[in-house]
């Protein structure tokens, strides 16, 4: 029987093989967070020998940000990774604790648009290929069981195990596709990694927690529901890939010249003020 650090890599070449996810000579950037998915990657492409660098973003989260920035600085420092870190605060003049006081509840919306734009913009400037996210299997059956509810087919598209670039945004894979979080959890167990275990102050409650537990719920019913929803997604991607899209015209933000769908993007709207919650 296989160790959970051969399973998990034996997952990990499966789906950077079975999506074309990227090549040895494509120059790859880790979105690295400092918890359980993004170190487990790291050590897994690190077995694999690829040659990659990482980047943190300080979302400037009181306490949790410094824990992260320790556990991404220790284990790059380890395996010999090369690391960038750029400050939230600094290059967009907002963190995410700033967006408490006008938008209470609503600060995973804002990270979330944060952190896309700092990697994207980061990856493009400094010639990457490919930006390597650590979502699990876990991960996406969430999300897509989230966006099922109004069969948005651009949000389903999103749930793909690579999201090709185009111009102004680089290429994104997710390497982790197959493998769940309780792997994840074993395996930095298992090498004894030092990973952040506490969760983001601003990350309880929210919409994906309910998700979790719908599937948690269902996989106490039917046995492996949640790898078998996602699975059965992926072999329908073809078909989901070849329904026309809606074209969606992308503009330079008025602020700041990251591309929009309107006049501000989510940040500038934010610092405004006049960003619309619903």
């Amino acid at each position: 029987m296989p160790s959970i650090r051969e399973k998990v890599r034996r997952k990990v070449s499966r789906a950077i093989r079975d999506f074309e996810m990227f090549a040895r000579k494509d120059k790859l950037l880790l979105a690295l967070s400092g918890g359980k998915d993004s170190v487990t990657l790291l050590l897994v492409l690190r077995e694999l020998n690829y040659t990659f660098e990482a980047l943190y973003i300080d979302l400037g989260v009181p306490s949790f940000s410094e824990i992260s920035e320790k556990a991404v600085r220790e284990i790059c420092e380890r395996e010999d990774i090369p690391l960038h870190i750029v400050r939230a605060e600094q290059e967009k003049r907002i963190s995410v604790q700033n967006v408490t006081q006008d938008y209470p509840g609503k600060e995973c919306n804002v990270c979330g648009t944060l952190k896309r734009q700092l990697f994207n913009r980061f990856a493009l400037e400094n010639g990457f290929d490919v930006l390597l996210v650590a979502h699990n299997l876990d991960d996406e059956a969430a999300m897509l069981f989230g966006n099922n509810r109004n069969w948005d087919f651009s949000y389903l598209r999103k749930s793909l195990p690579v999201l090709h670039g185009k111009s102004g945004f680089v290429k994104r894979a997710k390497p982790l596709c197959y493998v769940r979080e309780d792997e994840t959890k074993l395996y930095t167990r298992y090498l004894s990694l030092p990973v952040v275990s506490e969760s983001c102050p601003f990350s309880t409650g929210k919409s994906r927690r309910k998700y979790d537990e719908i599937l948690e719920f269902s996989d106490e019913r039917f046995p492996d529901f949640t790898e078998t929803y996602y699975r059965s997604f992926l072999g329908s991607a073809a078909i989901l890939q070849s329904l026309p899209q809606e074209e969606v015209t992308l503009q330079p933000c008025e602020e700041c010249g990251e591309l929009s769908a309107t006049r501000l993007c989510r940040l500038c709207a934010v610092k405004k003020g006049v960003w619309k919650k619903s």
